[in-house]
């Protein structure tokens, strides 16, 4: 029986460089033992070119299951740092003071200011404000989720009241 399809070492290679480039830029375990097998099987055809393509794609297969199932039991994951769990427990609170009213006890300079609510201290993002003003919370930033998105409370009743939504 002749090869229908002969694949060559330069062709396991590229899929190599390929797997790795892809499982360092998505951080893929995955793909760290596709590259790996591809290395294997490229390195095995450039030492004997005769050898079948359905053995080529069973070694690959063989030794990318094999390396998915050790990595499953034996690699643990990472837990999420603490850092990225006080930013989720900031996030939930922010549900919780969106629309609400509060005096600033710090200036907001140049869009940039800072408040603690209830204990949590959050990062401000509006109108420039003196302390003591009166400010309104309208959300959170959704890239940074400690950020607060603010602005004067005289400039939001005006919305509300031009919106209609009192």
């Amino acid at each position: 029986m002749t090869n229908w399809y002969v694949i060559e070492e330069w062709q396991w290679m590229a899929l190599a460089l390929t797997a790795i480039t892809f499982a360092f830029t998505m951080r893929s375990l995955f793909l760290t033992w596709v590259s790996l097998s591809a290395t294997v099987v490229g390195s095995l055809v450039w030492d004997d070119p005769t050898v079948p393509v359905l053995q080529q794609l069973a070694i690959f297969s063989a030794i990318t299951l094999a390396g998915v199932a050790v990595s499953q039991f034996f690699i643990k994951r990472q837990p999420a740092s603490t850092e990225d769990e006080e930013l989720v427990a900031k996030a939930a609170d922010a549900s919780k003071i969106i629309n609400r009213t509060v005096t600033l006890t710090e200036p907001i300079v140049d869009g940039v200011g800072r408040i603690e609510i209830d204990g949590v201290l959050w990062r401000l993002r509006g109108d420039d404000a003196e302390a003591g003003e009166q400010i309104r919370i309208l959300g959170v930033d959704g890239l940074q989720l400690d950020v607060l998105i603010v602005t004067k409370e005289k400039l939001a009743k005006y919305y509300v009241q031009r919106s209609g939504l009192d």
